[in-house]
């Protein structure tokens, strides 16, 4: 993966953790995928304006929302990020850290599809096909 398409990633996690919803548009393709882990509530499939959807449902649930790119793992099929979400719970003010991973294709220079996963190995072997 090219340093640029790198680049635009680091833009749209500093989209995402901004709150700024009309610059993280610009960054995804018009057809964006996001599939999101199975096994969080409402988990499955979502496209283009569904990502802002849920990135609202997620600071309705928490504040101090985060998502930390701390490792990108290039491949010719795409890129994991290794991502630290972090926030806290707005009803119970129980802190949450998580480790998940991102595995990003890009598209005419913008994000076309996001799957997210629990397992590094999972995400890794998914950029290996």
């Amino acid at each position: 993966m090219s340093e640029d398409n790198v680049q635009k990633l680091r833009e749209i996690y500093a989209a995402i953790n901004a709150g700024l919803d009309e610059p993280l548009l610009h960054l995804l393709h018009p057809q964006f995928v996001y599939k999101s882990r199975e096994e969080l509530p409402a988990g499955g499939s979502y496209l283009t304006t569904d990502i802002l959807r849920r990135l609202a449902e997620r600071k309705e649930m928490f504040r101090d929302v985060r998502f930390e790119a701390e490792e990108f793992i290039s491949s010719d099929q795409g890129v994991v990020v290794a991502v630290r979400g972090t926030g806290v719970g707005r009803v119970s003010g129980t802190p949450v850290d998580e480790r998940i991973f991102h595995v990003w294709r890009m598209e005419d220079a913008k994000a076309r599809e996001l799957w997210s996963y629990s397992d590094r190995a999972k995400a890794l072997a998914a950029v290996a096909q």
